[in-house]
């Protein structure tokens, strides 16, 4: 994220930059924070909080404008089935 920007700036900004499309969006959804400890050092934490944005097609042809994507396409799950997936239980933002 750049410095002032939202959550939903910056997701819309990395879809076009990795992507071409332009979108908006449309709702979001949060998990609860993680702790994350590593064994090499049981001291050290760190903080996670995964975000799961619901956004509309506005435009932009498919592309892969990134070396790190090798793929891109828009899908439709249900929150539920995402919730099943492993990501736990997510609220309305």
């Amino acid at each position: 994220m750049d410095t002032r920007e939202t959550i939903e700036e910056t997701a819309t900004r990395e879809v076009h930059e990795e992507t071409d499309f332009e979108c908006t969006v449309v709702d979001a959804n949060f998990a609860p924070w993680e702790t994350i400890v590593l064994e090499s050092n049981l001291g050290e934490r760190y903080y996670m909080l995964t975000v799961v944005l619901d956004a509309r097609y506005e435009g932009g042809t498919i592309a892969v404008c990134d070396e790190e994507i090798l793929e891109v396409k828009w899908f439709s799950e249900s929150l539920e089935k995402i919730e099943r997936s492993g990501i736990g239980a997510l609220t309305k933002g």
